[in-house]
């Protein structure tokens, strides 16, 4: 008979509907001060961000010429996608790029710079430090808002030239003879089978590295604020030391890299972001 009744009575605990336990629960009491809902996003800063970004010789055209260096290579486009992300992002209020030895081309550095001044153009301060010395390199900063160097640094502006190698009296000495067939005046690829550049040779590559350097001085006379005179006689000097560098107007500041980052997120309220 005690059986019976124990196995009624955990038939019919088993029968309770889960509601009703639940229920019978006592209610949990909510923490007092609770002023945000779990998962809520913190505000933004009101504090702007400095990030700070690597440009030197492991920035390349393009991934299908990459060539085996030590260190991360980027793509110049992966460079303007990196800008195009800052220039959307609101919390950003400057980019300092750290620049070391560049050694794009002209095209390349000249669709760097339009990078450089769709960033401006957001609103966001562009600064450049120099670490290198190379021609790119000084481009590239000429079309920051600001350019320092370390005090021990220096500037080389080179301009552009060009060399070809003529081998004809080379091929001769080893017994060596051919003929190039010509597609027209300015189509003739046979020059290292001359010993000087012919007429049009000459005339055609004088004109395009004329355009070149036309170029070459837009690009730092719009970026420094000079007369193309004044780029002209600067490379014509083509090497300045940072003091004589600051003369010249080539830059604004003499400051080893952490002193100057550090002076500019003081200057300008900014905070550090670090990237890779």
């Amino acid at each position: 008979m005690k059986t019976r009744s124990l196995l009624s009575i955990v038939c019919f605990l088993a029968a309770v509907p889960a509601w009703a336990v639940q229920d019978s629960k006592p209610e949990e009491s909510k923490p007092s001060g609770s002023t945000a809902a779990a998962g809520q996003e913190a505000a933004p800063s009101p504090i702007p961000r400095l990030v700070e970004f690597r440009l030197d010789e492991h920035v390349v055209p393009a991934r299908a010429i990459n060539i085996a260096l030590p260190g991360r290579t980027r793509t110049v486009q992966d460079v303007l996608d990196r800008f195009e992300t800052w220039q959307k992002d609101e919390q950003i209020g400057a980019v300092l790029l750290d620049l070391g030895m560049v050694t794009l081309s002209l095209p390349d550095v000249e669709e760097l710079r339009l990078g450089i001044k769709r960033l401006q153009s957001s609103n966001k301060k562009v600064v450049a430090y120099l670490n290198g010395t190379t021609p790119g390199g000084y481009l590239l900063a000429s079309a920051a808002d600001e350019i320092a160097t370390a005090p021990t640094g220096a500037i080389m502006i080179p301009g552009i030239g060009a060399m070809f190698p003529y081998m004809k009296g080379h091929f001769q000495l080893r017994g060596i003879e051919f003929d190039v067939i010509t597609a027209g005046k300015y189509k003739y690829p046979g020059f290292m089978n001359e010993r000087e550049p012919n007429q049009y040779f000459a005339e055609e590559y004088g004109a395009i590295l004329d355009s070149m350097i036309d170029d070459y001085y837009r690009m730092i006379a719009e970026g420094r604020n000079l007369t193309p005179g004044k780029v002209k006689e600067i490379v014509d000097i083509a090497l300045f030391d940072a003091n004589t560098a600051l003369q010249h107007g080539l830059i604004d500041t003499l400051a080893y890299r952490d002193e100057y980052r550090d002076q500019f997120l003081r200057r300008e309220k900014m905070r550090r972001q670090r990237t890779d």
